[in-house]
């Protein structure tokens, strides 16, 4: 008798597949099952390893012995022609069969356990919330265009330990990860934002691929036992639901083994999606910014923190970052996530400019003397730069930081801001704030923003079409309604500006920018009386803020109190003597109370670029441009000040659409330059297209007094006073059906 036939005889082979079919079930219910009781990946290992083991002893016992009705007997002690093999044979067959179905229903399991969507497995950590409960936001409309297959989405890691204080690492290993696939030029990496909105998703891979503009998907889990991790990570094309690549990785918790662990996921992405990795991304995704695991968590937590946008929040994510920085010194992470913190606090806490610069400039250049290719690190120097007026050197930084990292949506959205608020180039600022949401499409700050850089543009039917979009689907938001009531004041709707405005405040009160910006709105509604009593709020808040401040001295100016207003600049400048806007108002109320020389050299002062042979305006600057050539005027320079108008008519005529210009800048233009007609024919047409904010420097500053004369004047200004009056008269209208039961 053959081998062949003797190993089949004796059942050998059946033991043999009936031994790796059970095997093979036991690997895949430990994976599943162990994890849920956080036990430890070595002990997975050495189940793993003992069924090999025991595989030998398996094929030997079922050759040299048989079982028979007595028992296990040794085959040399079997008469053969009794021999019941046959009978074996069939049980053999059977429990094969059954651990294949097994198998087979684990899988089955498996994949209906996992989101329908294939998107992310429930963490266990909170309910999954529902489209009904809570409206995702969806993407800005962007210009058709075709998604690469190079692009992907890593959506947010399960953490599969299920324990609240593994957490913060899984989100910060899926962030750092991220960072590492960002890197890579070939790549569409979309903004760790836009898919945190898929934390516990319902929607399926295809849904979810279409929303964000990709062409894949990367989804997977995090597993944090004692000193071991284990990521489970699959590469998922969108359009056929196929897995391009999968693996899973245990390795011993150290940094170095987590940062290897992002490098070499992120080669095998690029590799299986055919991205060309440059040698200098190569380099960067293998660097290892820390060996100490516990300024790693430092930072993590900072991290987090930093995103709350609170001032207490901040302070707490400063603590963190700082520990992070002396628990390893060569962390540049660390010091950078301090210097981001710093500049936030100068919004959301009293913290001075002055003193974020004082604190703010050596961290930055710690970090990048650290790594001076550090994309992150050259955006916060650019924002330093911005905060600092030093547009073209923050231009230059911007843009280098872009070049070490396409995929950085926070550079092309800061500099998305400065292009449109700085330096007047709204139209490169729609297109590189179209970039950033293109990165980040579900971002409400930066949908926003491409919504205020419309605006800027003059496409106001189309910036307030997306930002009710965000309003509707993301109502939590103040930004969105912040927005919304800006246009509705550049349409001269200000009474709908002040609905919108209240419901920023209602989501944000102690906001003292959201308040400050109400009693704006009420001002501009000639409802002066409310603007008082919501700027008093606004006092409560912080009664030296600098819009307080401004507010407070415009009031005065209305009043027609000129000493009192250029009182209450100058007791600003002693408590924000860097402040660009107190300096600008000062030189103003200077000239209201005619001291044209003071003025003069403020404006100097705040803003030497005023005075250069070319000028380069920004969009808050041309009333000063007007007002310094009316004293320039008035103190003999008149060929400087012709000079300086025509510069400011150049700028203004170039941008026709820009909203900014579409209110008085002409009327001021020709009004300085001693054409009182003309200058009130263009303040008819601006009343006239309700382009009329700021209508209350027409009645104050001196270079419109030859104007005011004017009967077309007299005229459009009684049409604008009764337009006020419907709009205030409506307002009460509205509140009165929203009380009404």
């Amino acid at each position: 008798m053959s081998l062949l036939a003797e190993l089949k005889r004796r059942n050998v082979i059946r033991v043999a597949v009936a031994y790796l079919v059970i095997s093979w079930l036991v690997v895949q219910v430990i994976g599943v099952l162990l994890p849920m009781f956080d036990v430890s990946a070595s002990f997975q290992r050495g189940v793993v390893l003992l069924l090999v083991v025991g595989f030998f002893p398996t094929i030997f016992i079922s050759w040299a012995y048989e079982l028979t009705p007595e028992g296990l007997k040794k085959e040399k002690d079997v008469d053969t022609s009794n021999s019941d093999t046959s009978q074996t044979a069939k049980k053999l067959d059977l429990i094969t069969i059954a651990s294949v179905v097994g198998i087979a229903a684990l899988i089955g399991w498996q994949q209906l356990s996992r989101p329908e969507t294939s998107a992310k497995p429930q963490t266990g950590l909170t309910e999954p919330v529902t489209e009904a409960e809570a409206p995702t936001l969806v993407p800005i409309p962007q210009e058709p265009t075709t998604v690469s297959n190079k692009s992907i989405a890593v959506l947010p890691f399960s953490n599969m330990s299920n324990k609240q204080e593994n957490l913060p690492f899984t989100l910060g290993l899926h962030d750092d990860l991220l960072t590492h696939l960002s890197k890579i030029s070939a790549l569409k990496v979309i903004s760790r934002t836009s898919v945190m909105e898929y934390q516990d998703t319902t929607k399926k891979i295809k849904q979810i691929a279409d929303e964000l503009g990709v062409a894949n998907i990367l989804e997977g889990g995090v597993q944090r036992a004692g000193n071991q991790i284990r990521l489970n990570v699959q590469l998922i094309d969108a359009d056929t639901d196929e897995h391009l690549w999968a693996e899973i990785y245990d390795r011993e918790l150290t940094t170095e083994n987590i940062f290897k662990i992002q490098t070499e996921v992120a080669t095998e992405i690029a590799a299986a999606l055919k991205a060309q990795l440059t040698p200098e991304e190569s380099k960067s995704i293998a660097a290892i910014p820390t060996r100490s695991l516990e300024a790693y968590d430092a930072y993590l937590a900072g991290r987090r923190l930093l995103e709350n946008r609170s001032s207490e929040s901040l302070e707490q994510a400063l603590a963190l970052f700082e520990r992070a920085a002396v628990l390893d010194p060569d962390y540049a992470q660390a010091w950078i996530g301090q210097a981001n913190t710093l500049r936030l606090l100068t919004e959301y806490s009293d913290l001075s400019r002055n003193e974020m610069f004082r604190r703010g400039q050596p961290l930055i250049e710690k970090a990048l003397a650290l790594d001076p290719r550090s994309s992150d690190a050259n955006t916060a120097k650019a924002a330093y730069l911005d905060e600092a007026s030093r547009y073209a050197e923050a231009e230059a930084a911007y843009l280098y930081a872009i070049s070490l990292n396409p995929n950085n949506a926070r550079a092309h959205h800061w500099y998305g801001h400065m292009l449109r608020s700085d330096l007047l180039r709204v139209d490169e600022a729609i297109v590189i704030h179209r970039k950033a949401a293109a990165l980040d499409p579900l971002s409400s700050v930066i949908q926003i923003n491409v919504a205020w850089s419309l605006r800027a543009a003059g496409q106001l039917v189309e910036a307030r079409r997306i930002a009710e979009r965000v309003a509707s689907l993301d109502p939590d938001y103040p930004g969105a309604f912040n927005a919304l009531a800006w246009i509705s004041d550049d349409l001269g709707n200000f009474a709908q500006a002040v609905i919108e405005q209240e419901k920023a405040v209602a989501l944000d009160s102690g906001n003292l920018l959201n308040r400050s910006w109400l009693a704006w709105h009420y001002r501009n509604m000639g409802d002066v009386a409310t603007a008082r009593a919501e700027l008093d709020k606004a006092r409560q808040i912080k009664a030296s803020h600098s819009l307080v401040v401004e507010q407070a001295a415009i009031l005065a100016m209305l009043a027609g109190d000129y000493p009192a207003a250029l009182q209450g600049i100058a007791s600003g400048l002693q408590a924000y003597p860097a402040n660009q806007n107190l300096q600008l108002l000062f030189a103003r109320f200077a000239m209201l109370s005619n001291d044209c020389d003071q003025a003069i050299a403020q404006w100097q002062a705040a803003d030497p670029a005023m005075f250069s042979e070319t000028i380069n305006g920004n969009i808050d600057g041309i009333g000063d441009y007007i007002a310094l050539a009316w004293c320039l005027q008035k103190s003999g320079q008149a060929a400087e000040a012709k000079r300086l108008l025509e510069q400011v008519d150049l700028i203004v005529a170039a941008e026709p659409n820009v909203v900014f210009f579409q209110r008085f800048s002409k009327t001021g233009i020709l009004a300085a330059q001693g054409k009182p007609r003309e200058a009130a024919r263009a303040y008819a047409e601006s009343v006239l297209a309700k382009k009329t904010r700021g209508w209350y420097w027409v009645d104050h500053l001196p270079y419109f007094a030859e104007m005011r004369k004017e009967s077309v004047f007299i005229e459009a200004r009684e049409q604008l006073m009764q337009d006020l009056a419907k709009q205030r008269a409506l307002l009460q209208e509205w509140r009165t059906q929203d009380s009404t039961p």
